[in-house]
């Protein structure tokens, strides 16, 4: 049986080198790679820090759920992943695995689906609304578009995020607007 995964993918510590090593693993890994534009977003709470290049990205797969979070969580460790430090070399963060709703759990990892992240940080719903606008989350039934709308909508949402000159394997994946240019 084929499974669709869609995933967010931040990284604050050499970004662009990251999220190529990223890209590589998740083609290599999995089916059917397709990429939102990448997204430039500042680091919550983290005044200081490097802001952050997220993305989302979603592919398809034969492989378990769980099978999936741990090449998840190898593909962050491929990318120099290290808790330890301040910086992400890489985040991947499963927001979707088909239409799963409930609570994963594994040896080294516990959350559920569908993330909630994609209903409170713009860095995920944005460039979700982006790969799959007229796609409905599982619980709200809501498209991700008319979300996304609704989070603009609000007065105290977080920093808005900008999408960045990004290309991989010569193919341009996002471009910033041209007002962000001068």
């Amino acid at each position: 049986m084929t499974h669709q995964l869609v995933m967010s993918l931040g990284t604050n510590y050499q970004r662009e080198a990251s999220l190529r090593q990223a890209f590589e693993a998740l083609d290599r890994y999995f089916d059917h790679l397709e990429l939102s534009p990448v997204y430039e977003s500042q680091a919550l709470g983290q005044e200081e820090a490097v802001n952050y290049y997220n993305v989302v990205a979603a592919c398809s797969t034969q492989r378990s759920l769980l099978d999936a979070v741990s090449i998840l969580k190898n593909i962050e460790s491929e990318c120099g992943r290290d808790r330890r430090q301040s910086f992400v070399s890489m985040d991947i963060d499963l927001l979707l695995f088909d239409d799963y709703v409930g609570e994963v759990v594994g040896e080294n990892h516990h959350f559920i689906l569908p993330r909630a992240d994609i209903l409170s940080c713009a860095y995920v719903l944005r460039p979700l609304a982006d790969i799959y606008p007229d796609k409905c989350h599982p619980v709200s039934q809501i498209t991700y578009k008319s979300m996304w709308e609704s989070f603009c909508a609000q007065a105290d949402h977080e920093p808005v995020v900008e999408p960045i000159d990004f290309v991989w394997r010569g193919q341009l994946i996002s471009m910033a607007p041209q007002c962000l240019l001068m």
